[in-house]
């Protein structure tokens, strides 16, 4: 029964009330009158936000209820470019890789030269400052990707003998194995290395952990 309806047989119930002078008629009109406040309550929900429980929405609700210009935090541009260089500091640290993707660390490599301009361009201060974290981002990707693909296949043909050498000595040198061994292993890695004389190529501190002599630096020249 709508609405309309409703209302329609309640000016009858009441007219005919009023027609034969008999009071009691109008008792019928309490349920018309119930149900179409029933009715009216039933619509106005159906256009106003329910209430699950007294300070909750429906998902639905509270999703409708943030402005569409609403959007979640995320990490800063300066907090990305930091991801990044976190991420090339430990392969600069790592000597085994740096000698196998030789490719990442040669700036005559277009990608890793894109890398490195990008790096060098970085300015948390720009208004720009969210394209260049995005080309920071995009190019590291790009350039050890490329350097991944290439492996030892980046290095001259002569070199790639002496460097595959040159990386099982260093894995020695990183064991466990007995120290005079360990101590030989780092002699041959270093001779080799400095043999090969390529300056992407990292040179041996016999001193450090992790072998690796002057670290390369990460953040661009003043």
């Amino acid at each position: 029964m709508t609405v309309p309806v409703t209302a329609v047989m309640l000016v009858l119930v009441l007219g005919a009330a009023v027609a034969l002078s008999q009071p009691l008629v109008l008792l019928c009109a309490i349920p018309l009158i119930g149900n179409a406040w029933w009715q009216r309550d039933g619509a106005l929900l159906m256009l106003q936000p329910a209430v699950i429980e007294e300070g909750q929405l429906l998902p639905s609700q509270v999703m409708a209820r943030i402005p569409a210009e609403a959007e979640l935090a995320g990490p800063s541009p300066l907090d990305r470019v930091d991801v990044v260089k976190a991420a090339y500091g430990r392969l600069l640290g790592d000597i085994v890789y740096r000698i196998e993707n030789s490719a990442l660390f040669d700036a005559a490599q277009p990608a890793t030269s894109r890398f490195q301009v990008a790096l060098a361009s970085w300015d948390p201060g720009s208004v720009h400052a969210d394209h260049l974290a995005q080309e920071v981002e995009v190019s590291f990707a790009a350039a050890r990707s490329e350097a991944e693909r290439l492996g030892m296949a980046h290095l001259p043909l002569t070199a790639r003998g002496p460097a595959q050498r040159a990386v099982k000595a260093v894995r020695v040198a990183l064991s466990d194995a007995p120290e005079a061994e360990r101590t030989s292993a780092i002699a041959r890695a270093d001779e080799t290395l400095r043999a090969l004389a390529l300056y992407y190529l990292p040179t041996v501190d016999r001193q450090t952990p992790s072998l690796i002599g002057a670290r390369r630096a990460i953040e661009p020249a003043p």
